[in-house]
């Protein structure tokens, strides 16, 4: 599956897209992986061309259903579900392309998604990773702790010196912001993109304790919870569509789901 974002740089509504596309790939339960080129720009693949912005493709379709035209270098309003319009499309449209996208790429394999206990019993062990992780359910979902050895060695030859950064990066990760504790003190905390936070200072030759704690918000504690609720928006309404038959099944509720999907690194870049 490929996911694509079409923007101008200009456009103020492209950070509103790429949250969307966050929130959208938590709420399918999916990896957050996308693609994002601007529009003109020569590399830019022809199938990307003609969009205005900002527009989000899965599998090279808007997931809005608009075609390309020459109209491609303005910004881009779309409708929402109570008849406004907003500046990039909505979450509940986007995830609704990633699951139909996923579900026509599983192909004969699907039924692994569905039996996962038959699936990891008969697939063949690849690769083991150490990772531990401790998984609550509140609003503060998930935090991951790891030792790393880091080793320091002189270069007697070398006139110049080399800088080595280190910062701990999250790949794949859902929340309201990420902290990131070095040795147990605060190097800092993870808010936007590339979801990466220095902590070269806290750094020591050695063994180092890192601990990335992810933390959500309040909405699955208060809601809205019911009625299929747009994220980011909330109102007295809202919490008024209970539905009439009485307290629905509890995977019936509206909740999203918070976390680290994958692994933090640490990186070594040298400046």
């Amino acid at each position: 599956m490929t996911v694509e974002l079409i923007y101008i740089n200009d456009c103020p509504n492209v950070a509103m897209a790429r949250t969307h596309l966050m929130r959208a790939f938590a709420r399918a339960e999916l990896p957050p992986r996308w693609t994002e080129w601007e529009s003109g720009s020569a590399g830019t693949p022809a199938h990307a061309r003609g969009y205005a912005s900002p527009t989000i493709l899965v599998d090279e379709k808007d997931v809005a259903g608009a075609e390309p035209s020459d109209a491609a270098s303005c910004c881009r309003l779309y409708a929402d579900s109570a008849g406004g319009s907003v500046g990039a499309p909505e979450v509940e449209a986007i995830a609704a392309a990633l699951l139909n996208a996923q579900k026509s790429r599983r192909g004969p394999w699907g039924w692994l998604a569905i039996m996962p206990g038959i699936g990891v019993a008969l697939l063949p062990k690849i690769a083991k990773r150490k990772h531990k992780t401790t998984m609550n359910r509140g609003d503060v979902t998930m935090n991951a702790k790891r030792k790393i050895e880091i080793f320091s060695a002189g270069c007697p030859a070398c006139e110049e010196t080399i800088e080595i950064v280190n910062r701990v990066a999250c790949p794949s990760w859902y929340g309201s912001v990420a902290k990131v504790n070095v040795n147990g003190e605060l190097a800092g905390f993870i808010t936007a993109p590339p979801w990466e936070c220095d902590v070269t200072p806290l750094i020591r030759n050695g063994a180092n304790e890192i601990e990335v704690v992810v933390i959500g918000t309040l909405k699955n504690t208060l809601g809205p919870h019911h009625g299929n609720p747009p994220l980011g928006r909330a109102w007295p309404g809202m919490f008024e569509q209970a539905p009439e038959t009485g307290p629905p099944a509890g995977g019936d509720y509206a909740t999203v789901g918070y976390g680290l999907f994958e692994p933090f690194v640490l990186k070594q870049v040298r400046e």
